[in-house]
């Protein structure tokens, strides 16, 4: 029975409310969409991938199992490395030269994440950007330097370039369709909650029979009239 109510209220919230929750759901996800399209700043991931690779040729399973430790580590220290001034000010200094790019290290920092899978020899390199050109500078510019100079510090293992970073076609963190969408859910849902608390609150018996079954009272049928008693004390 609690579950028929439930239904019925439904029911007489959409029938009551529909016009209201689809156009306050259109408002408002067209506040989502053109906040998204043209207030929020773009973001353009570009990506590069880099392989470490072992020095050492030992092949048994014990060198094996040494160099995979050590391609742990080795992997983490040059994660360290790559957010360091000593890589990104020469980052910034050809950033400036080569495209007038005007960053300082700290700047660069913010722009980088560097992710690697679990006893993987690669790990990859994203920037991230306003501009998609810029992000596909930034990262090949770090990724050469990075090659050219990590293995000054770190003499046990090379590094080889087997992904250049490439043009981003679209933003990663903003798609304004899909936000427009989860917009016009929240707006239509949002007066579907204030029309349910309304018919709550002014909640009348509109249906006698309804009344009876869900309140399990016998229905004893309706008053047609009440007579007046118009005799008057003697």
């Amino acid at each position: 029975m609690g579950q028929l109510i439930d239904l019925k209220l439904i029911v007489k919230i959409l029938k009551k409310h529909f016009l209201w929750m689809t156009l306050t759901g259109l408002v408002v996800g067209g506040l989502f969409f053109v906040t998204a399209k043209y207030v929020v700043t773009q973001k353009y991931v570009s990506q590069t991938a880099l392989l470490v690779t072992s020095k050492t040729k030992d092949t048994t399973e014990e060198m094996q199992a040494v160099n995979g430790g050590m391609h742990n580590k080795i992997i983490t220290t040059y994660k360290d490395i790559l957010n360091r001034p000593v890589i990104l000010n020469d980052v910034a200094k050809q950033l400036k030269s080569k495209y007038n790019y005007h960053y300082d290290w700290h700047q660069l920092a913010g722009m980088i994440s560097i992710n690697n899978v679990t006893n993987s020899q690669v790990f990859t390199v994203n920037v991230k950007a306003a501009d998609p050109l810029v992000s596909e500078r930034v990262n090949n510019v770090l990724t050469q330097v990075t090659h050219d100079k990590i293995s000054s510090y770190i003499d046990l293992a090379e590094v080889q370039i087997i992904q250049k970073a490439e043009r981003s076609q679209g933003s990663k963190y903003r798609n304004p369709k899909l936000i427009g969408i989860v917009g016009f859910v929240v707006g239509f849902g949002l007066w579907f909650m204030i029309g349910g608390y309304k018919i709550l609150r002014n909640q009348t018996i509109d249906d006698i029979t309804f009344f009876a079954q869900s309140a399990q009272v016998p229905n004893l049928g309706q008053i047609k009239s009440v007579a007046n008693d118009d005799k008057g004390e003697s």
